[in-house]
């Protein structure tokens, strides 16, 4: 309960120190990389709500194409951010070959949940439709990667996603109310995200305390007042035998998303036969972590596994 409390209290501040701590522990990484081989294509409108558009940056590999894709979502607590903040893994995306789609969503407490689910679909189908047509994107393999409050979106964005794919497919449950599917290595559902990439996520909200009001700015009350809200904002509510390949990285002195949220998510999914993998940095705290060389290294090797074989080694830490 107190990390939560924290991230949301600590939102501005976070979300500004990890626009500028990425730069400054990617600078060095990038001068060593070859020079990007990739189009950059700004404020493209991907949906409209209440007569704005909702943006996206967009780096597209040269090359003929269709390439794969992965949509970058922001943290910031849902209520701050903008998609400028994970550009230093959109470039390195773009570089090993995806497209990579970097956007904004409405924020709370303007807008309350599910906006920022509902925004992140529209960016998915966005990719789908227009995206394959103008951007090169292979709309068979998309993916999804975010941090903090994104890497919560990433993964809930996942679960609901390929439970909605596997459910239109006729697929069978899995004893907890999810659908079956195609996860575990198997083909990916049609409509489904190929895999995620969940950093410093909060995954579930289920259990907090019925009266405490430190998130009803985003999820519109409290647990008592609003109850359907606490769970369909959960991760962990949807996990089924369909949810795709995940990754998560996790600082290890992280005091802002408890550990145990992405842990007990990746449990579930090992138990189901999906696969995935989790790095605990040590000693690293929550934004340390967001720009952590290793980790982020770890993410993209583990797409390229997942999008060259179709499946991925189970690893978790003991």
């Amino acid at each position: 309960m107190a990390q939560v409390r924290r991230l949301s209290m600590v939102a501005a501040a976070g979300a500004l120190a990890l626009c500028l701590a990425a730069p400054l522990s990617w600078g060095q990484e990038e001068r060593k990389s070859p020079p990007a081989k990739f189009d950059t294509i700004l404020n493209v409108a991907y949906a409209e709500r209440d007569g704005k558009p909702l943006l996206a940056d967009v780096l597209v590999p040269t090359g003929e194409g269709p390439f794969p894709a992965v949509l970058v979502i922001h943290g910031g607590a849902w209520r701050s951010g903008s998609k400028a903040q994970l550009r230093f893994i959109g470039r390195l995306l773009a570089e090993r070959g995806y497209v990579a789609v970097m956007i904004n969503y409405r924020l709370a407490p303007d807008h309350i949940f599910p906006a920022q689910f509902d925004d992140c679909r529209a960016a998915l189908e966005w990719m789908r439709k227009e995206g394959s047509a103008r951007h090169k994107i292979d709309p068979k393999w998309i993916a999804a990667w975010g941090y903090s409050a994104g890497g919560h979106l990433s993964a809930l964005l996942a679960m609901r996603e390929s439970a909605a794919s596997a459910t239109s497919a006729g697929g069978n449950g899995d004893g907890n109310g999810n659908s079956g599917g195609n996860g575990g290595g198997k083909a990916i559902p049609p409509h489904g995200l190929a895999a995620f990439v969940a950093g410093g996520a909060p995954c579930d909200f289920r259990s907090l305390p019925p009266n405490v009001r430190f998130l009803e700015f985003w999820l519109g009350g409290t647990r008592q007042e609003k109850p359907q809200n606490y769970i369909e904002a959960s991760p962990c509510h949807y996990v089924g035998k369909s949810t795709p390949p995940g990754f998560f990285y996790h600082g290890g002195d992280d005091e802002l998303v408890a550990l145990r949220d992405p842990q007990k998510l990746a449990a579930q999914m090992k138990t189901l036969g999906v696969p995935v993998q989790m790095k605990v940095l040590a000693k690293k705290g929550h934004i340390m972590a967001a720009v952590d060389v290793d980790a982020v290294r770890a993410g993209m090797d583990f797409l390229d596994e997942v999008r060259k074989t179709g499946k991925a080694e189970t690893r978790l830490p003991d």
